[in-house]
């Protein structure tokens, strides 16, 4: 490839992930981009595109309803209600309007006490069965039964499940929904084996996708485990397992590709998965995003740093069929994350925050699909040192109990990729560290004869907060009212932050005549380690340190503002402890750029 060639193959993969940031294509009809993400259970995506062409002035009805409907699946019920209140409430004739809002009221129940949550199922019933009056429809029907059933009223349950059957009609279920509404209703009626001829029914119509699986399952495992009958329906309904994929860089040789993506393809077919989160060096990882692409799946590529330089590292060593290659996997790709906007910097630890990125990545989809995730690894089953390779991912992914599918692959009589020569390498230590930056809404604001008093009691009660996390914490400054610390990994970020803001909660910042409270952003992300020449203590310095700085003046007073990244690793980490309310992409301060962002809260 000429040094042309080389450019406009780089440039092609910028404009190709530029195209993506708000995850369709300019000239897409944002109502199918975002049913399509719904359908995938990509529910960021569906969020993002939804909101993207609100933002912009777009009016059409299903939009306001596709972007609440994601924040509902995601678990965001009381913005998902606010939302629904502020945009859609009123009269419509609209049936997944109107159920979104009873909708809306079953999801609360689920998150209400014990003592108030029959009733709040009996009244999201009753909002069902007002739709089911108006509308003949099954599908509210059913929902009400369901509810019904689930707050003890079996006669009216079962009164319920008769009308959605009978609003079916005699004929066979013409789609997906219709024959999971016929087995949801023989369900509450205690029909088991006539509800799992009608999921396996609804497997094989149309509208049978990740999404309404997903959305079914939950539904039918409230059933299931308040009946304590028809547990494999939900095993059999649940959306097929994500996989996270790794596997060794080869050399060009059809003979070795087309046996690898034959046992490739057996595996993906046991699974059923068509979901995948990877890199793309020549080998195995091309081979198996190949045949998640000639399926018709969703791959999202997650590379350690800069294109031209993992082209250069990590794809061309393997002989040049391998770029074209790679450029079709990326124009085909759903999503394409650079996680670290850098060169190549002779450093395995770029490699290890890619892999936790991807691995994280997968997960928080798997949650979203209610469904796991899994790794694929085609890998020769020898361990080595280092944070770099298969073997390497591999530890990884068992390290955080992570389930595998392994393809046994004996590479030893073939010829290996030539490493390839570095333009740029440093000699400064890095490594991957969770960055915290707070600030106090309003400092600026104080009389001066006060700030001895805010001194004195905030900051010693910021220091108090910070010394619990001592054997975390890498580094820690202040200067003013903005703090700075540096920790270890993403769950003692996580917690030093969350026990902040708990303890600035407490403070009446009223007292000092200025600010409301402290706003606190986190990122995780491979960066530079030094003593400063100046202070003469560690410090952690590059662009990841900068992007958490960007992060923390848009991040909304008394809250943790997190970044995707931030997210996923705490996926792997801390799985149970933390709950990601995904806010959207937001635009970050002095203009630099936009970036998808949660709000993190300690699990319910």
């Amino acid at each position: 490839m000429t040094g042309r060639e080389r450019i406009g193959s780089v440039a092609f993969l910028r404009s190709r992930m530029t195209a993506m940031a708000v995850e369709s294509r300019p000239e897409a009809d944002p109502v199918h981009a975002a049913s399509d993400a719904l359908a995938t259970g990509n529910l960021l995506r569906a969020y993002d595109v939804a909101t993207t062409a609100l933002d912009k002035g777009a009016t059409h009805p299903r939009l306001r309803y596709l972007q609440v409907l994601s924040l509902a699946r995601m678990g965001e019920v009381a913005r998902a209600a606010m939302l629904y209140g502020r945009h859609l409430r009123g009269e419509t004739d609209d049936l997944d309007i109107m159920a979104l809002r009873a909708r809306l009221m079953k999801d609360a129940a689920w998150r209400a006490g014990a003592d108030e949550q029959a009733q709040l199922l009996s009244d999201a019933s009753a909002a069902y069965e007002t739709i089911f009056a108006r509308t003949h429809n099954a599908f509210p029907a059913v929902n009400a039964a369901s509810l019904a059933f689930l707050a003890g009223q079996e006669e009216r349950s079962a009164r319920l499940a008769r009308e959605a059957l009978s609003a079916l009609g005699d004929g066979p279920p013409g789609d997906y929904y219709a024959a999971a509404t016929a087995a949801e209703a023989q369900l509450v009626l205690g029909n088991d084996a006539a509800a799992e001829d009608a999921i396996e029914l609804a497997l094989l119509l149309p509208g049978c996708d990740h999404g309404a699986r997903s959305s079914t399952s939950r539904q039918i495992a409230r059933i299931v485990e308040a009946s304590g009958r028809g547990g494999g329906i939900v095993a059999r309904l649940r959306p097929p397992p994500v996989i996270v994929f790794c596997g060794h860089m080869l050399v060009e040789d059809a003979e070795t590709e087309a046996r690898l993506t034959a046992r490739i393809n057996a595996v993906l077919d046991e699974t059923g998965s068509t979901i995948g989160y990877g890199a793309l060096a020549c080998g195995a990882d091309i081979l198996i995003a190949e045949a998640i692409l000639a399926r018709g799946g969703e791959l999202n590529i997650v590379l350690p740093f800069l294109v031209e330089d993992f082209i250069k590292t990590s794809v061309r060593p393997g002989g040049d069929g391998w770029v074209a290659r790679f450029e079709r996997c990326v124009a085909e790709a759903a999503d394409v994350v650079i996680a670290s906007e850098t060169h190549a910097l002779g450093d395995e630890r770029q490699y290890k925050y890619a892999s936790l990125l991807m691995m994280g990545y997968a997960r928080l989809r798997g949650i979203h699909l209610d469904t796991r995730a899994i790794q694929l690894a085609v890998w020769d089953e020898k361990p080595i040192q280092g944070d770099a390779g298969t073997a390497a991912d591999v530890r990884l992914w068992r390290e955080h109990g992570g389930e595998m599918r392994v393809i046994p692959f004996d590479r030893s009589a073939l010829p290996r990729p030539r490493p390839a020569k570095l333009a740029t390498l440093v000699s400064t230590e890095r490594a991957v560290r969770g960055m915290m930056f707070a600030d106090f809404a309003g400092f600026s604001k104080i009389d001066e004869a006060k700030l001895p008093d805010f001194w004195e009691t905030v900051l010693t009660q910021v220091a108090a907060v910070v010394n619990r996390y001592d054997a975390d914490v890498c580094s820690r400054n202040t200067w003013g009212d903005a703090l700075y610390v540096v920790t270890t990994g993403a769950t003692a970020a996580a917690n030093l932050a969350l026990d902040l803001q708990e303890a600035m909660g407490q403070t009446h910042f009223a007292a000092f005549g200025g600010g409301a409270g402290m706003r606190i952003s986190a990122h995780l992300g491979s960066v530079y380690q030094a003593i400063d020449p100046v202070t003469n203590k560690t410090t952690f310095f590059g662009r990841e340190v900068n992007r958490t700085a960007r992060i923390e003046p848009i991040a909304s007073v008394g809250e943790v503002y997190v970044t995707r990244a931030f997210g996923a690793v705490l996926s792997m980490e801390s799985p149970e402890s933390f709950d990601l309310s995904y806010v959207g992409r937001v635009l970050l301060a002095k203009k630099s750029g936009e970036e998808p962002m949660y709000r993190l809260t300690r699990a319910n």
